[in-house]
């Protein structure tokens, strides 16, 4: 256990007015959520259930006024097609600010609705722990004692 990390965070809010045995629940609590990897057979079902290999190809040939837009847009929609090709992808990391980005601008420009981004970054989320998040191994209520005890 990195008790020094550990110090940190615990004597921040809300830690540091718990009772040790109160802050080792909080820490080892899955109450976080994160973003995480959604597999490429997940992500080619949300397609075939979201209309997105039509959206795609709408992507691919967008056009709009703005021509860093429309570059933008067939660009993504190029991106999205490859992933389903690239053999080396295996996953989709919906915590990477492209894919969000992505997503994102589909959404901006009408060709994905709020509901659809949100229903396939659903399938990314998961729910770590404090101490997960922080980097940290889940800590017993001896690392917290001590942690607390070399303030």
């Amino acid at each position: 256990m990195n008790i020094a990390a550990l110090r940190a965070l615990i004597s921040a809010p809300p830690y540091d007015t718990m009772t040790d045995e109160e802050c080792v629940a909080a820490l080892n609590a899955p109450t976080v959520a994160v973003q995480g990897d959604v597999t490429k057979s997940r992500y080619i079902l949300w397609l075939a259930a979201n209309d997105g290999f039509r959206i795609i190809e709408q992507a691919k040939a967008f056009t709009n006024p703005a021509p860093e837009i429309q570059a933008g847009v067939r660009a993504a929609g190029t991106a999205a097609a490859a992933i389903l090709n690239a053999a080396d992808v295996p996953v989709i990391n919906t915590g990477d600010p492209q894919v969000a980005q992505l997503f994102g601008l589909f959404q901006a420009v009408g060709l994905l609705s709020a509901q659809a981004v949100e229903s396939f970054m659903g399938y990314g989320r998961q729910m770590k722990t404090p101490a997960e998040v922080a980097g940290l191994p889940a800590p017993s209520l001896a690392d917290v004692k001590e942690a607390r005890r070399g303030r």
